[in-house]
């Protein structure tokens, strides 16, 4: 397991091996979410002063022209190397570690999301103008399938076995903008759509919404115990399912209920107390 300095500083997806310590690897992305929240504050400082529309665009492209570059770096000189020695492990260990985890891979999927919330908060009539939903849906969902074709495209990964979460180079470098960029398009559309979408309530829903944090938090430590107890050869098929997602929303219901419930009422009852 990782040292728990590194989980009380939200560290721990930097130099993250998982061939040392893989407990609670999830964590990686609640560290960029932390990172997120550290930095967009002092950002928003600095930018306090209005920028023009050219300056955003031209810092946006720049943020995914740079991340598309630093992994296109790190992937010949980390990863392709140990994929061409055939030591396909150490690849997959090395990618997650140099690719997959750290936050400065990432800043173009936060950057995105951070121009949709602008862009609706400052400039909702570019936003109408330029990316209705009935042209942001589709183009979000056109530029999601491009980034599906690119991570399917295995390459020198094609013979292995290891987790489709390793992508050969193209998908590393390109998919990652693409799959951001389509997803923002496609929730900016579901936002618009919102009067649309009630008329239609998808059964359970609003459960997963609920426990979908507590989930996230809890399903690998869960999914292990259920193979201890179980036996992996003995989760599979229908059975296994049923026995991951029973014992799953279990654990998360019961960390909802007792953490994270809990501490909600006791926000609002401090909110409204200071009112």
């Amino acid at each position: 397991m990782q040292p728990f300095w590194s989980f009380a500083t939200f560290t721990v997806n930097f130099d993250f091996d998982p061939r040392v310590g893989r407990a609670f690897s999830q964590a990686w992305s609640l560290c960029v979410e932390e990172h997120f929240y550290l930095v967009l504050p002092l950002l928003v400082l600095l930018l306090r002063r209005r920028i023009s529309m050219g300056w955003t665009l031209l810092l946006a492209g720049s943020i995914v022209i740079a991340g598309m570059i630093l992994r296109y770096t790190l992937w010949e000189s980390q990863v392709g190397v140990l994929v061409d020695a055939n030591k396909l492990r150490d690849a997959f260990a090395v990618y997650l570690r140099d690719v997959y985890y750290p936050t400065y891979t990432r800043l173009d999927g936060l950057m995105f999301g951070v121009i949709l919330a602008a862009g609706r908060f400052f400039k909702p009539e570019l936003c109408k103008r330029y990316a209705p939903p009935q042209v942001a849906l589709p183009v979000g969902v056109a530029l999601v399938i491009a980034a599906l074709v690119l991570f399917s495209v295995r390459g020198p990964l094609a013979e292995s076995n290891l987790f489709l979460v390793f992508q050969a180079q193209i998908g590393a470098v390109a998919g990652f903008p693409l799959i951001s960029i389509g997803i923002a398009l496609i929730l900016g559309a579901m936002l618009d759509l919102e009067h649309v979408l009630k008329r239609w309530p998808v059964p359970g829903a609003a459960l997963v919404a609920t426990l979908s944090y507590s989930l996230y938090l809890t399903h690998k430590s869960v999914f292990h115990v259920d193979r201890l107890i179980f036996g992996e050869e003995n989760l599979q098929g229908g059975f296994g399912f049923v026995t991951y997602v029973a014992t799953s929303f279990a654990a998360a219901a019961l960390l909802w209920f007792c953490v994270e419930r809990t501490f909600l009422l006791l926000r609002d009852r401090v909110v409204s107390s200071s009112k």
